[in-house]
């Protein structure tokens, strides 16, 4: 009798974040159908959460960041910097890039030594909840296209497909959180950084 082979394992993709992550409308749900069956999405992220380590709510400190790297991922997609954005947060400005590169090396050095994929934030339309989309574009992004470069990462541009968009029905209620069909949208962004294909249905 033939000796079956044994299953392949499937590539394991924690993705690391906020609200988009989180929420009810996030992406990781669409990511994972157009990914299939081959790959296992672990949602770490979480609502209202921040990058800076001095943050009002800051990522690192939660159990969830601990959860991911026990995950073991092969792949980590950090999309976070929308919610330190805010004053209360900016005032930490000058830790941004230290505090980036500090989850970068954590997670290289978790046991599965997985790729690391930096997303752009999207745009945040009318300011909302203190959230500043000039502080975005102009202060945050410069400091993830840096870190990028220095450790050799992806940077996935999530704003500029939605940048005529922020007072569109791509986003839910408040032009800072997307509908489904937004997070479709944009899980459609990781899904070709992943795969290195456009995702066709």
């Amino acid at each position: 009798m033939p000796t079956q082979g044994l299953a392949q394992e499937k590539i394991k993709i924690a993705c690391i974040g906020n609200s988009i992550t989180e929420g009810p409308d996030n992406y990781p749900t669409p990511l994972a159908k157009m990914l299939g069956d081959k790959y296992e999405i672990g949602n770490f992220g979480k609502w209202g959460h921040t990058l800076l380590r001095k943050g009002d709510h800051p990522y690192m400190s939660t159990e969830a960041f601990v959860n991911a790297q026990k995950f073991q991922p092969d792949i980590v997609i950090i999309k976070l910097g929308t919610n330190d954005s805010k004053p209360e947060n900016w005032e930490y400005k000058d830790e941004f890039q230290l505090d980036l590169e500090y989850m970068v090396r954590t997670f290289k050095h978790c046991g599965s030594k997985p790729k690391i994929i930096l997303c752009r934030c999207i745009p945040a339309g009318n300011n909302l909840y203190g959230i500043r989309n000039d502080v975005i574009t102009k202060e945050i992004y410069p400091i993830q296209r840096k870190v990028a470069k220095k450790f050799h990462l992806k940077l996935v541009d999530l704003y500029t497909p939605f940048e005529q968009k922020v007072d569109s029905t791509y986003y839910v209620w408040d032009n800072v959180h997307l509908n489904k069909k937004g997070s479709c949208i944009l899980a459609g962004y990781i899904y070709r950084a992943i795969t290195g294909k456009k995702f066709t249905k």
